[in-house]
C-alpha cells in the first residue's frame, strides 16, 4: 500500500478519532511507525504519528 499523502493523513486522523480502518491501512501505519496495534486489534497513533498531524504526543 503506497497511500498519496492525503489519504496517508485521513488514515491518521481515522485513527486517531478511533475509527475503522482497513487492514491494509493500519499495517501501513504500524509499517512506518506511525501506530501501534495491540493485541485487541485497536490501533493508536504513536508520537510520530501524532506530529505527522501536526499535532504533539498522541
Amino acid at each position: 500500500m503506497n497511500p498519496s499523502s492525503q489519504e496517508q493523513r485521513d488514515i491518521l486522523e481515522a485513527i486517531k478519532a478511533g475509527k475503522h480502518v482497513t487492514g491494509d491501512q493500519a499495517n501501513w501505519a504500524v509499517f512506518n511507525g506511525l501506530a501501534t496495534q495491540g493485541e485487541d486489534g485497536n490501533t493508536d497513533l504513536t508520537s510520530r504519528g501524532a506530529e505527522a498531524l501536526g499535532g504533539g504526543k498522541a
